[in-house]
């Protein structure tokens, strides 16, 4: 591996790794994390419930999303985290990070994603836009975006 490339992996990261990666990105989240949760005990219900896509650049985790897949229908993948390393925002990280996440749930033959984004994260609703969330449920403060998946079983 070269000195500066992005590596993608899924399920690798620590419960350290992933408890850092988020006390960094702490402030690009919309209210900030750490006022809405337990930033460790939140790292360690990510390691241990759901599977991660991971980003790596220069032996860090620089970008990761979560995804709860426990849903017992096997209908329900929900997001639960999507961050980013502010000083590799824009590379296209989240974009290959989500797509790999769509490939594996739609392999797993789950009907569709779910994810709650602030209503106020304008760029966060227009990237999950982007790759076709739909605005489906709000409540005060937050929306539930989810993307049909069209599943061959």
């Amino acid at each position: 591996m070269k000195k500066g490339e992005i590596v993608y992996k899924i399920s690798t990261a620590t419960k350290e790794d992933v408890n850092k990666h988020l006390v960094i990105c702490n402030d690009n989240f919309l209210p900030v994390l750490s006022l809405r949760t337990d930033i460790k005990e939140y790292a360690e219900k990510i390691v241990i419930l759901s599977i991660t896509f991971e980003a790596w650049h220069d032996g860090l985790l620089a970008g990761l999303i979560a995804v709860y897949v426990n849903d017992p229908a096997g209908q329900v993948a929900f997001i639960t985290n999507v961050s980013v390393k502010k000083n590799l925002m824009g590379e296209g990280i989240a974009s290959a990070l989500l797509t790999k996440l769509i490939d594996y749930v739609t392999r797993k033959h789950f009907a569709e994603i779910s994810l709650e984004v602030n209503k106020k994260n304008y760029p966060a609703i227009r990237f999950y836009g982007k790759f076709n969330f739909l605005q489906d449920d709000n409540s005060e403060d937050n929306l539930i975006m989810k993307k049909k998946l069209h599943t061959t079983i």
